[in-house]
């Protein structure tokens, strides 16, 4: 894994010298990195990669809106194709998972609660990211065994 953390560091490093701070390409391997970090349970550095992927999809959504929406809390999901809403309800899920598994309780739920809250207004109830969000939160709540939604 330190082979792959290093070669997408110094990958990561060229991005952000010649592609715009929010270039895709920069989402990908922040995504990458957080990955090998999770596996790797270096929760820390995984949730650094995770926040700031959130921090550019909603940077790209708020534009894409034309400056109007806080995207991401208000989840009125008037961008067109509801993609950028999509993402940031998947990386929000992502978060409550590492959050998770860091222990950070009260952290993983509000992210669980906002990817669910999210995934609902963009899918409707009957869909399978919105599954998935509901299955882990039970498994969340079913562990921690002391919140109620």
């Amino acid at each position: 894994f330190e082979e792959a953390s290093d070669a997408y560091g110094r990958g990561l490093e060229i991005e952000r010298k010649v592609l715009e701070e929010e270039h895709g390409n920069i989402v990908v391997t922040l995504c990458n990195l957080g990955e090998i970090y999770r596996k790797t349970r270096e929760w820390d550095r995984a949730l650094m990669c995770y926040e700031e992927v959130l921090w550019i999809q909603r940077n790209k959504l708020r534009k894409r809106k034309g400056g109007k929406s806080d995207c991401g809390s208000d989840y009125n999901n008037d961008d067109e194709d509801g993609s950028g809403d999509r993402e940031i309800g998947a990386t929000l899920h992502i978060l409550g998972i590492t959050c998770d598994r860091k222990g950070d309780a009260n952290l993983a739920l509000h992210y669980f609660q906002s990817a669910l809250l999210l995934r609902r207004s963009v899918f409707g109830e009957k869909h399978p990211d919105v599954a998935s969000t509901l299955t882990s939160l039970g498994s969340f709540l079913f562990r921690g065994k002391k919140y109620h939604m």
